[in-house]
C-alpha cells in the first residue's frame, strides 16, 4: 500500500498513525542514523509505550509501520544490516577505578556522585571550574571551622567565591553537590550529619481536592477565568494535592527557582501550572538554541520549564487548556522578574507522545523542535525514560541571539 502525506491520519497494523506521529518518526531516525530496523521499532514503541499484555514491546507491527512508510517515501530508514547479525566491538581492557567513575553512594536521595581523583584538578564540578587552589581553600575552610554545620560550611563557600544565582542568593544547593563529590572521593572530610531529614512526599488527601461533578462546557460558560500566583501555603496545599491526584505525574519536589499558578473559575479550580529550572541537557533544544557547552552553563537561567501543566479531569471544555496557556504566558515574565530579579526568554515543554498529542502546545504557538533522549531532566545515562516531544515558546523574538551572548537580556519584561 503506497500513501501520501494527506492520508494521515490512518489505520496502519493495528494503530491508528497521525501526522505527528509521522513526525516524531522523522526526527527519531534523524537522530539515529546508523540505527538498525529492529532498534529503530522498538524505540517507536518506547516513544509510543506500545505493548502487547505481557509488556513486551510491539516490534513487529512498529517494523511494518516503518517499512509501510519509507515504501511510501514518506520516511528514509538507514541502510543496515539486522540487529541480529551485528558484532559488538570489544570494550576496551580497564584496571582499577577512573576518573569518571560513578560511585554508587545510596543517599537520602539516591543521588550519584562522581568519582575524583586530586590528578583530575583543574576539573568542571556542580558547573564551576574547581581547581588545586580551590581544593587547597575548600580542606582550610573545614579545618578553620571545627564546629561548622555542613549548611554553614556551603553558605561560607558561596559568600567567599561569591557562588550566587542571577537574583543575589547564594547557589548553596550548588555548593553542596560540590563539596559532596569531593567528600566520596576522599579529597576532603565534612562534618558529621547532624539532622537526617525524611524528604518522602507524605500524599495530601482533604475535602477540596475530591473530584466534582463532571461538567461539558463552552469556555465562554466557564465565566470569567481568573489566575493567580501561588503565594500561600494554603494555595500551595491545594496545588500539591490536585496535581498529586489527577496528574499522570504526581507532585515531587524540585530544587531551584520555582513559580505555581492556580486558574479559578465561578466554578471552581480549572487549571494549575507549575513553571521550574530548564533541563541540563537536551540535544534538540540545544542544537535549535544554537547552545555550546559554555553557553549553555551561562545561559541556561533564561530558559524556564512548565514542568506540571493540568486541566482538572472533571472539566471538559473545548480551547479551555489553548486560553490558560496564553494566560500564563503573558503574566510569567512580569512575576518571574518580580520574584527573581531576571526575566527568562525562552519556555521549555516536554510532551509524552504515548499520552498525548500536544494540541494545546501547538495551538498557543509553541515550536515543535525534536525529541528527548530518554534520560531524564539531569541527563543520567542509566536513565530510561519514554520518548518526549520538545516544544519551545519563545518570549522575545531574539531568543536564540540572547541565549548566545549575541545580545544583553532587557531588564525588565
Amino acid at each position: 500500500m503506497r500513501l501520501k502525506e494527506e492520508d494521515l491520519p490512518m489505520y496502519l497494523d493495528g494503530r491508528i498513525v497521525k501526522p505527528e506521529d509521522l513526525e516524531l518518526l522523522r526526527f527519531l531516525i534523524a537522530d539515529n542514523p546508523s540505527a538498525n530496523h529492529d532498534h529503530l521499532a522498538n524505540e517507536v514503541c518506547r516513544a509510543w509505550s506500545w505493548t502487547k499484555p505481557n509488556g513486551a514491546p510491539k516490534v513487529l507491527s512498529a517494523k511494518r509501520i516503518l517499512l509501510t512508510l519509507h515504501k511510501s517515501g514518506l520516511i528514509q530508514l538507514p541502510r543496515t544490516k539486522p540487529l541480529g547479525k551485528q558484532t559488538r566491538e570489544p570494550k576496551p581492557e580497564t584496571s582499577g577505578t577512573e576518573a569518571g567513575d560513578i560511585i554508587r553512594h545510596k543517599s537520602a536521595k539516591g543521588k550519584n556522585y562522581r568519582r575524583v581523583k586530586e590528578d583530575d584538578f583543574p576539573l568542571r564540578l556542580a558547573a564551576r571550574m574547581v581547581t588545586c587552589e580551590d581544593l587547597d581553600f575548600i580542606r582550610s575552610l573545614i579545618a578553620q571551622n571545627p564546629g561548622s554545620s555542613r549548611k554553614q560550611l556551603f553558605l561560607n563557600l558561596c559568600r567567599t567565591w561569591s557562588w550566587n544565582k542571577p537574583n543575589g542568593t547564594p547557589k548553596e544547593l550548588s555548593a553542596k553537590n560540590l563539596l559532596l563529590t569531593l567528600e566520596k572521593s576522599g579529597l576532603i572530610q565534612l562534618p558529621p550529619v547532624r539532622h537526617i531529614r525524611n524528604n518522602g512526599v507524605k500524599p495530601l488527601r482533604t475535602p477540596a481536592g475530591e473530584p466534582k461533578p463532571p461538567m461539558n462546557v463552552a469556555l465562554s460558560e466557564l465565566g470569567p477565568l481568573k489566575m493567580r500566583l501561588v503565594t500561600t501555603q494554603a494555595d500551595h496545599n491545594l496545588w500539591r494535592e490536585l496535581i498529586d491526584r489527577y496528574h499522570y505525574l504526581g507532585y515531587n519536589w524540585v530544587a531551584g527557582a520555582t513559580l505555581f499558578y492556580i486558574v479559578d473559575s465561578p466554578q471552581g479550580v480549572v487549571a494549575l501550572f507549575r513553571f521550574s529550572a530548564a533541563a541540563w541537557h537536551v540535544k534538540d533544544r540545544d542544537r535549535w538554541i544554537g547552545w555550546n557547552e559554555e553557553h549553555r552553563l551561562q545561559f541556561r537561567h533564561l530558559v524556564v520549564n512548565n514542568s506540571r501543566f493540568l486541566i482538572v479531569p472533571w472539566i471538559k471544555c473545548k480551547n479551555l487548556a489553548t486560553k490558560v496557556l496564553s494566560m500564563v504566558i503573558h503574566r510569567l515574565p512580569t512575576d518571574w522578574q518580580e520574584v527573581y530579579n531576571y526575566t527568562p526568554v525562552l519556555l521549555e515543554t516536554y510532551v509524552d507522545q504515548g499520552r498525548f498529542w500536544g494540541t494545546s502546545y501547538k495551538a498557543a504557538n509553541w515550536k515543535l523542535v525534536g525529541l528527548t533522549q530518554g534520560r531524564g531532566r539531569n541527563g543520567s545515562m542509566k536513565t530510561k525514560l519514554p520518548l518526549k516531544s520538545v516544544y519551545l515558546y519563545p518570549l522575545v523574538k531574539d531568543c536564540r541571539r540572547i541565549l548566545t551572548g549575541k545580545k544583553k537580556p532587557k531588564l525588565t519584561p
